[in-house]
């Protein structure tokens, strides 16, 4: 039964109560009728009170996974509810909101909690994603109801955690092959030596003209003096893929996002720097990323897991190019995918 039916009988009754007590000491005007008459009261009185009191006790917090690294495993969010007063109720109503904007999925629930004086009431839930995304956790609001369901308190949250979900390395077996001739482009950044990328080669004095973000504080400080940070330099000839994030139909954006991760990590193994590059909903420009390890390849990920999908795709494979500034790319997108599905391949 849903608590607001139950709140409505609890009112109904408390109402009847007290208007037979009332008739009951009119009639009878015994002592006990006039303590119990009393006692209904300034009951609802104190349960309003404490009730306020309660709310302004209570904290709520999510926990538990932080990262999951492939969208088929198994991760365990936690919803936890603290009072640090000696009041409580059993009647604690959590609204939960569970989103992935990448797939543009979101799911609201209620989770009931009871509220125990001085601790924390917790519940465990064990999710498996079907797509990779930032799986956000919202707790928006929570309802309080006092003992005798009279009255209803509310509190609003806003407390949200984010969980990354990276797509399916497996994707890529001994059967793949991928012709990489199409993929070498000539690249403007990281062409020299000292550009912002994401290896070290070497540590120098500081030569006015230096980049700000290039230099190292902590060495800095040790020396006092300005310490930069060289960064590796990069050949002009690179490998360029575009991710193409459109998903016309189910399943189709979570392949390319795992292609993309599987090639992504395979170039990494055999030392091979490329970049990737997608157009952004968000910024509504094409976002370049140059990859050079496994740490700046999940760092690219991570980014791209923000994104949106693109309404219009079809309409984009015209236009690439030109918003991209360059003629030769692989494209990780729909075609591709379902070449390899029709083809038996994954």
């Amino acid at each position: 039964m849903k608590k607001s039916i139950v709140r409505y009988f609890s009112i109904i009754g408390y109402v009847f109560l007290l208007l037979f007590n009332c008739f009951m000491f009119y009639f009878l005007g015994n002592y006990f009728n006039l303590i119990f008459l009393a006692a209904l009261l300034i009951i609802p009185f104190v349960a309003y009170v404490a009730g306020k009191i309660l709310l302004s006790c209570i904290t709520a917090e999510i926990s538990g996974a932080s990262l999951v690294e492939n969208r088929k495993d198994e991760f365990i969010f936690q919803v936890s509810v603290k009072n640090s007063s000696i009041l409580f109720t059993n009647n604690g109503i959590l609204s939960v909101t569970v989103a992935n904007p990448l797939f543009q999925e979101s799911v609201t629930h209620t989770l009931n909690l009871p509220v125990i004086p001085l601790g924390k009431s917790s519940v465990s839930y064990p999710v498996t994603s079907r797509h990779c995304g930032i799986v956000t956790i919202k707790l928006e609001e929570i309802y309080l109801y006092d003992f005798l369901n009279l009255f209803t308190f509310h509190k609003t949250l806003d407390i949200v955690r984010e969980i990354p979900v990276f797509p399916d390395l497996d994707v890529i077996n001994d059967d793949f092959s991928m012709d990489f001739s199409e993929g070498y482009n000539n690249l403007e950044e990281s062409q020299t030596k000292g550009n912002d990328s994401t290896e070290v080669s070497d540590i120098r004095e500081y030569i006015p003209g230096d980049k700000l973000q290039n230099i190292h504080w902590k060495l800095s400080a040790k020396k006092d003096i300005l310490m930069v940070k060289e960064h590796v330099s990069l050949t002009s000839s690179q490998l360029l893929f575009y991710i193409e994030l459109a998903n016309p139909a189910e399943g189709i954006l979570d392949k390319i996002l795992d292609t993309a991760y599987g090639i992504g990590n395979f170039l990494c193994i055999y030392g091979i720097p490329f970049s990737f590059f997608w157009y952004s909903t968000r910024q509504r420009t094409c976002r370049f990323s140059t990859i050079l390890n496994s740490a700046s390849l999940r760092d690219t990920l991570l980014e791209v897991l923000y994104e949106v999908p693109l309404l219009d795709y079809k309409s984009m494979e015209n236009q690439i190019k030109q918003l991209s500034g360059h003629e030769n790319f692989i494209t990780i997108g729909v075609d591709y995918v379902m070449e390899k599905d029709t083809s038996g391949k994954k």
